[in-house]
């Protein structure tokens, strides 16, 4: 006589088979990443040909803080295969009433985001170095391209904040 096979038995031995199979049995499915997460954005730092020495180290200091951020930005080699093209159009002393928040010379950085077909200039007033403004450019990229795609300006703020 035959004993009758139970379904739940038969999940369990399943279950403990899978479990316990080594590393390279394993399918990709499994070591894949959760589909919740979002891809990278990749971002493309341009400057013109012409630009001033001023406006190409602030064009660095941005890839280097895009860099940084791994798992939400990603540095894009051209502007084709960019879901943001940042474009440094210049760097230049600011007027001596500029009300930038800060100590030391003034600058205005004028830059534009790109995505897709949309183009939203912008200028960036600070006080210091440009690092700690790419930084927080670069933190606000990703809600800048969102923002864009969706058709409303990003309106980046006039002196992002190093440390929000």
């Amino acid at each position: 006589m035959r004993r009758p096979v139970r379904p739940a038995a038969v999940a369990a031995a399943v279950l403990c088979a899978a479990c316990s199979a080594p590393p390279a049995e394993r399918s990709a499915a499994q070591d894949a990443p959760p589909a919740s997460a979002a891809p990278p954005l990749a971002v493309h730092v341009a400057v013109p040909e012409d630009a001033s020495e001023a406006a190409a180290a602030w064009a660095r200091a941005l890839e280097a803080a895009i860099a940084a951020r791994t798992g939400d930005l990603e540095v894009a080699s051209d502007a084709a295969g960019a879901g943001l093209v940042v474009r440094v159009l210049s760097v230049e002393s600011a007027p001596g009433d500029t009300e930038a928040p800060g100590e030391g010379e003034a600058f205005v950085m004028r830059g534009a985001l790109v995505a897709g077909e949309t183009t939203q200039e912008f200028n960036l007033t600070y006080r210091g170095e440009a690092r700690a403004q790419a930084e927080a450019l670069a933190r606000n990229l990703h809600r800048f391209g969102d923002r864009m795609r969706r058709g409303a300006a990003p309106t980046p703020p006039a002196s992002p904040s190093p440390a929000g």
